[in-house]
């Protein structure tokens, strides 16, 4: 379960404290024992202790220890030696001391605190493992209640770095009716992190088996209030709804009530009504149009059914627009809709407000970093990693390809692939044995091709200054002729080159390889190649080019003709990855929501990451940053078609 990002930090950096900070050594603790002869070099050596002077205060509890063997203050001496020992570092000398204490004195407070003191030694030295075994094998039951909290809590402390949360929040429950004021914001920081990929039904079980040594009402409570923080309403709900029926009288049952009126304002919402925020305007109206055929066509084949509830589509036009697009997410609160699809572009500030809104959102953009604005938002879109992912794995587990060039335009998009495909080459073990940029603004691409394979040089400058000698005519004639039989040849040391580039740049720059003899080579590309533009303009030259697509009208599958074939009757054309992709989005949450166990958005969420969905730009999951996961179609370029890569298609 995803958490809020503003949380995550907050976690992340209480998890850091938990897991870094040292644990201190239990000290000046006041012993009801009373003033005896030994009395007076006790006090001395604790003031010495005040001051840090740790050397001196240990050479005078030694002298309590030897002239004062009777008395009641000499164990504690003992006990401060041994947190002298660990104060400067030697754990081991440390623990024997503490482990004489509790030898000589095994029920005094003195055993007790030289317990706590060799667990502190253990989690400073990170050994949590060991901390909790000898808590549960020789600690437990030993520890008397006044010293107890603290043991308890660092023991959660221990299986909260170890991982186990549900552990961690069982000690952490019986440590809570021992803290004081002072340490509750920090405890209830550790119960925050560690309830965090908890469900309510699973955090009640927990306070149920500690419900005789803890305070088990300000816990639900606690819990609740937690959840509701994080927009875990269902979680939230079903825990403070409890704590109200089983402590009427509890102290904080007004503040859980209207904790539960918040939450059911915001959990008002229609189910079964899905807002669209589309650009049906403006300059990306086109993609908005072909997003609107996909979600439709998938409206109308959902309603089909006699079993499927009514659905409400509420499209908003974002006009290409940030402020236009904010504006309609608040509309479609105001008008309850269970989830959102889109937008593509204007999508970090749409996803900002449905995020604060508690509104799951789907965008349909390549926008990096989107999904880090929350757990409310997701992404099911072809990104570039996607593609090149997908591109260097066939070439080299099925082409048998580990040298390869690149050719990319100097501009934003071009330099994103050429990176991308560089790192992921080197993480396959592949090799990159050249790279070459080109002007995205010229034709002629020769300069750039040259220099990937060996046949441009340069003239040094000192060179061009000397004066050329003049031969006779006969050793004129001799050159001309030798320069033209020694006419330099292409280096061509790669086996793939990928040119990242729209499909009319690419039509361009195919021919111009094959002049420059670089030939005999894998052609890949992106998405962008998917185009008949391509294939009209360097036919011969793009023969079996490889590209990665997130949809291919040309599949063979069932599920894929089926949906080409019923969007071409309705709209009278094909559909693009645009329209696919919006289909399967559309279909995806419309089968969330028409489940029965569905009653918060929370649900959606937790159905959408732990689900994955079939369509027709394949099988989608979502991970847990909310990011689509799937592998995208390869199409091969085959006279003039693009066919789908496969058993027999190689």
């Amino acid at each position: 379960m995803k958490i809020k990002f503003r949380f995550i930090c907050f976690l992340l950096g209480l998890a850091f404290c938990v897991s870094s900070c040292q644990q201190k050594i239990v000290q000046v603790v006041p012993y009801d024992i009373p003033a005896d002869a030994g009395y007076k070099l006790f006090s001395s050596a604790e003031k010495l202790m005040d001051e840090g002077a740790y050397n001196k205060a240990f050479e005078v509890y030694s002298d309590l220890m030897e002239e004062y063997p009777g008395s009641p203050w000499k164990i504690i001496a003992m006990l401060r030696t041994g947190e002298i020992y660990s104060e400067t570092g030697n754990f081991e000398k440390a623990k024997d001391v503490f482990r004489k204490v509790i030898e000589e004195e095994p029920d005094s407070i003195a055993a007790s605190d030289a317990r706590i003191n060799i667990l502190s030694i253990y989690y400073n030295e990170g050994r949590y493992s060991e901390l909790v075994n000898i808590y549960d094998t020789q600690f437990y039951g030993h520890i008397l209640d006044s010293r107890k909290q603290k043991a308890l809590e660092m023991v959660g402390d221990a299986y909260l770095y170890l991982g186990n949360h549900g552990e961690a929040l069982y000690y952490y429950g019986l440590s809570f009716s021992g803290i004081d004021e002072a340490g509750k914001d920090e405890l209830t920081g550790k119960i925050s992190l560690a309830i965090s990929d908890m469900n309510a039904d699973y955090l009640l079980a927990t306070l149920s088996l500690i419900d005789k040594w803890a305070p088990s009402d300000k816990l639900t409570f606690l819990m609740g209030s937690i959840k509701a923080e994080n927009l875990i309403f269902e979680d939230a709900h079903k825990l403070l709804s409890v704590y109200i029926q089983k402590y009427p009288e509890g102290d904080d049952v007004i503040a859980a009530k209207r904790i539960l009126s918040e939450i059911e304002k915001s959990i008002s919402y229609n189910r079964y009504k899905i807002g669209c925020l589309l650009p049906l305007s403006g300059a990306y109206k086109t993609f908005g149009d072909k997003i609107l055929n996909g979600v439709q066509l998938a409206f109308l084949q959902f309603s089909m059914s006699s079993n499927n509830p009514f659905l409400e589509i509420v499209i908003k036009d974002t006009q290409s627009d940030p402020q236009t697009a904010v504006a309609a997410v608040k509309e479609l609160a105001e008008e309850g809709v269970a989830a959102i699809i889109g937008p593509v572009v204007s999508a970090e500030q749409a996803a900002k407000v449905a995020q604060t809104m508690g509104i799951p959102i789907i965008t349909l953009t390549h926008r990096d970093n989107i999904v880090n604005i929350g757990d409310m938002v997701f992404r099911n879109f072809l990104t570039p990693h996607m593609q090149v992912s997908e591109l260097v794995s066939y070439a080299g587990s099925t082409l048998g390809i580990n040298r390869y060039a690149i050719l990319y335009p100097d501009e934003q998009y071009g330099k994103t692939y050429m990176n991308l495909f560089w790192d992921e080459v080197i993480k396959s073990g592949g090799t990159v044995v050249g790279v070459e940029s080109y002007d995205p603004d010229k034709t002629d691409f020769s300069t750039s091709i040259k220099k990937l394979v060996g046949l441009y040089y340069d003239v040094p400058e000192d060179l061009k200054e000397l004066e050329p000698v003049e031969n006779s005519p006969v050793e004129n004639s001799l050159e001309e002729e030798s320069s033209q039989s020694e006419e330099p040849e292409a280096i061509v040391d790669f086996d793939a080159v990928f040119i990242p580039d729209a499909p009319a740049k690419a039509g361009l720059i195919l021919p111009q390889l094959a002049y420059y003899d670089v030939k005999d080579i894998y052609l890949l590309g992106t998405n962008l190649w998917h185009s008949e533009t391509l294939i009209k303009m360097a036919h011969k030259y793009a023969q079996g080019a490889v590209i990665p697509v997130g949809f291919s009208p040309e599949s063979l599958s069932e599920n894929v003709v089926s949906f080409v074939n019923s969007f071409e009757r309705t709209y009278g054309r094909k559909p693009d990855l645009m329209s696919a992709i919006s289909y399967d989005t559309a279909m995806i949450l419309f089968d969330i929501i028409n489940r029965p166990d569905v009653r918060f958005r929370r649900a959606i969420v937790d159905k959408l990451l732990d689900e994955s969905f079939v369509g027709v730009t394949g099988v989608t999951s979502f991970g847990e940053d909310g990011d689509a996961q799937k592998n995208p179609y390869l199409l091969r370029i085959k006279g003039k078609q693009f066919v789908e890569l496969g058993i027999n298609n190689n």
